[in-house]
């Protein structure tokens, strides 16, 4: 418990923050229950009405359900002015009152109301993540009723637990005395049963914060009462619950608690990682006018897609898991039989060349693998490079990393003993580095024999989506990281998904998505050397596409054109690799063309394929699962799926020496996105942040991809 004598300063979210001149528009009496329950009963056509006041030009604010007091007998509606011209959202609104009605038609009304915000806010520009639900007595009574017992929102479909915070000045805890009234039961005897916020002290509530005045000023037993709502819900285990006590105040103690109020909002917004992203820049965001022909970018929007990149990216590694080196031929000493087909999805697995005899772990038959709510999505080799990328840039504070950077960068976090998830030519060039070796010379052919295996397009296509729309420069970030462990083909191919991610902003979102993955894979194709045999497989599978031959005879094609005979200058074979090399970037990436093309933007489609197609099948998966995944967003694969799926993320599963012990949310590693992205907008192509309108100004340049060298 604090208790506050006097209120010395407050953030003023969104205009002290952002400097920016915000306008508002207010809009009256708009009713929150439908029109059908409308027509039928005139007290509540009369009374259940809303104010909305909210800020006109800026997205992504705040909201504050505002909900009056009058112990639910008197009282109307109000947007306090003290909540005014903050940059949040205001909803004052009015409920029905005793005696005409009874309990618990008030809370059903305020439940009603607060419903209406989460369904509503966004087509205003607000976060429907981050509403707030406060008031002054009765209305603080109300805001805990239905903030801790989940069974009013849970009428509208909505999860109580969605509520950012819960903010009651001077709200009572134990049953009201209106609703003791009701009863027959006297101001002075106290109950608490079900229509008591007491009665439902949880562990898993939102944020609480308790504003009461003086104890010595206020209604009979109101601070005690608050204080022992406090003290329960600690004993059951909630960690985010606060009492201040307004010293030198008494009932009439709202207007030193609103300040107290948005700095619980600030506080909240910052903490959710929901508000404008403020993050460090060289420049500060200040000096660039934008051009007409500049591409403007919502950063917000963006960070969406970029958790839906991560989310993606692990449902698509995952459940590749399940498949990996099943199936790669039946040449040399190895022979793993008939290769998958569309039929063997939901059927048994078959072990990998690595099981020895034992089907995959993660799944009992060929099918998805989810984290669900509750878990922890784990690192894997197809994810953890890429993360460690993503912190190299942000920790360096630059746009491009040094070989020095990437050596520093692979000695911290990367293991040095096994199981270290490294493929050979990630191993190779971590042993290059151990002994002092700076990149690029550690994929070097002279230094490097596993130059054209399939490390580099694991782990570095994610620079393509650190330069939106503009693939020269995403090439400029990834040239290095590549060539760490990459050469000829291999940095060919690597290049060609540095591309695709890039232009995942570029390509026109109106065009059918099948037609937008083809444009962009074209375009990507024109970085193939035309006589390489990336080239070379990038075109016998797009042929057989179109001509509609089905994926699994592409693929049994694909396998004898470039394994069994290898033509097109694909001699892996001849090199007596172990397993014939199927860890080569060439022939999965031949793999993971078939999946991409036949799967025609569809993220399930395109996981299955990649999952049956055979070889490092979760190479494919979480590449196109992630590029899927951005184009689509968050809501998207959740819609795509009809679930949801769990947000948090251990890079400590597979690497090592990270902050937060490795656990990061997907929001937290899109948040780190944004700031890089900040960064490269400014400093590499010369562009714009404009925190204010939270959009980039992206300078556009004829695209002009060129063969690589």
């Amino acid at each position: 418990m604090k208790r506050i004598i006097h209120v010395l300063a407050v953030f003023l979210i969104g205009l002290s923050v952002f400097g920016q001149q915000i306008t508002y528009e207010l809009k009256q009496n708009v009713h929150y229950y439908n029109d059908s329950i409308n027509k039928t009963d005139t007290y509540i056509n009369e009374r259940c009405v809303l104010d909305i006041y909210y800020p006109k030009n800026i997205q992504n604010f705040a909201t504050i359900v505002w909900i009056h007091g009058g112990g639910l007998t008197s009282f109307q509606k109000e947007i306090p002015e003290e909540l005014k011209n903050k940059g949040v959202a205001i909803i004052g609104i009015n409920y029905r009152l005793f005696p005409k009605v009874k309990a618990p038609a008030y809370i059903e009304d305020a439940a009603a109301a607060v419903a209406w915000t989460f369904n509503n806010i966004a087509k205003l520009g607000g976060n429907n993540q981050l509403i707030f639900v406060s008031g002054h007595s009765a209305g603080g009574y109300l805001a805990s009723m239905i903030g801790l017992d989940k069974k009013w929102l849970a009428k509208h479909n909505i999860d109580a637990n969605a509520i950012a915070g819960i903010i009651p000045f001077s709200g009572h805890a134990i049953t009201h005395f209106t609703v003791r009234e009701e009863r027959g039961i006297p101001g002075t005897q106290a109950i608490i049963d079900d229509l008591a916020p007491l009665y439902h002290v949880r562990a898993d509530a939102p944020p609480l914060l308790l504003i009461t005045g003086d104890r010595e000023l206020e209604l009979l037993g109101r601070y005690e009462e608050n204080a022992y709502l406090m003290r329960m819900m600690k004993i059951v285990g909630h960690t985010k619950t606060t009492l201040h006590e307004l010293g030198g105040y008494g009932h009439n103690m709202a207007q030193p608690a609103f300040p107290i109020l948005l700095n619980e909002v600030e506080k909240i917004c910052k903490e959710k990682s929901q508000t404008k992203i403020i993050l460090e820049s060289k420049t500060g965001y200040n000096n660039y006018v934008p051009k007409p022909t500049d591409k403007v970018i919502s950063r917000s929007k963006y960070l969406n897609k970029l958790y839906g990149f991560w989310l993606g990216e692990c449902i698509g590694n995952w459940t590749g898991l399940v498949t990996e080196m099943d199936k790669i031929g039946n040449i040399g000493a190895i022979k793993t039989g008939d290769f998958y087909t569309r039929d063997d999805w939901g059927k048994p697995d078959h072990p990998s060349i690595w099981g020895e005899g034992v089907p995959s772990n993660l799944s009992p038959t060929i099918d998805f693998v989810f984290a669900k709510n509750d878990s922890v999505w784990g690192s894997d080799d197809d994810t953890d490079i890429e993360f460690m990328y993503q912190h190299l840039l942000q920790s360096n504070k630059t746009s491009i990393l040094t070989g020095k950077q990437i050596r520093e960068g692979w000695l911290k976090h990367i293991k040095l003993e096994e199981e270290n998830y490294l493929w050979v030519s990630n191993q190779k060039a971590f042993d290059l580095m151990n002994e002092g070796m700076l990149p690029p010379n550690t994929s070097l052919p002279i230094n490097n024999e596993h130059y054209e295996m399939i490390d580099a397009q694991l782990t570095t296509e994610i620079f393509g989506f650190f330069a939106p729309s503009r693939p020269d420069i995403a090439l400029k970030m990834a040239k290095l990281p590549i060539q760490t462990t990459a050469r000829e083909n291999a940095e060919w191919i690597s290049e060609f998904y540095v591309i695709m991610y890039s232009l995942a902003s570029y390509v026109d979102e109106n065009q059918p998505i099948k037609d937008q993955i083809l444009w962009m894979a074209n375009e990507a194709r024109k970085r193939l050397p035309n006589k390489s045999y990336a080239a070379k497989m990038y075109d016998f599978v797009k042929n057989n596409y179109t001509l509609n031959i089905p994926w699994e005879q592409t693929r049994d094609e694909l396998y004898q054109r470039y394994q069994v005979k290898q033509e097109d200058g694909y001699t892996i074979t001849s090199k007596n690799l172990y397993c014939n090399g199927c860890f080569a970037a060439g022939i999965n990436f031949g793999s993971s063309i078939i999946s991409l093309l036949y799967g025609e933007g569809d993220l399930k489609e395109t996981i299955k394929i990649g999952t049956l197609a055979g070889w490092d099948s979760d190479n494919p998966t979480a590449t196109w699962g992630g590029l899927l995944g951005f184009m689509m967003g968050k809501e998207g694969i959740e819609n795509t799926f009809q679930k949801k799926f769990s947000n948090t993320f251990n890079i400590h599963r597979t690497r090592t020496n990270f902050p937060n012990n490795g656990i990061y949310t997907f929001n937290e590693m899109a948040k780190i996105g944004i700031g890089i992205v900040d960064r490269v907008v400014e400093e590499e192509m010369g562009g714009g942040v404009d925190l204010q309108k939270d959009v980039w100004y992206i300078p556009m340049i004829e695209l002009n991809i060129k063969e690589g060298k």
